[in-house]
């Protein structure tokens, strides 16, 4: 991404998301790093596909990843540019790959 600053909006979706995922990981029956590796990989074929971050996809994979509701997820989300939303995804990412990626 283009480093720069992420809007506040988009700092605190990504804090929500990041925070509840990290819940979320710390209690599933699998390793943390497997849960990181299956939502990122879900992710980027969101990202890839022809809905890309457009649509309600990439939200209910964020909440089913992060615990956080999809109604407050989309409170963020529609505040946020297409440019925002990918620089944000990317932040998220980022924050999942430590967990074992």
């Amino acid at each position: 991404m283009n480093g720069k600053p992420l809007s506040r909006t988009a700092k605190e979706f990504v804090a929500e998301v990041a925070y509840g995922f990290k819940e979320v990981a710390s209690h599933a029956f699998v390793g943390p790093w497997e849960v990181s590796r299956y939502f990122i990989n879900e992710i980027e074929r969101i990202e890839s596909g022809p809905e890309d971050l457009k649509g309600n996809e990439i939200l209910i994979t964020l909440e089913i990843a992060s615990g956080v509701s999809f109604d407050k997820l989309r409170k963020y989300w529609e505040r946020l540019s297409i440019k925002e939303r990918k620089e944000a995804i990317h932040k998220i990412k980022q924050r999942w790959r430590p967990l074992g990626l």
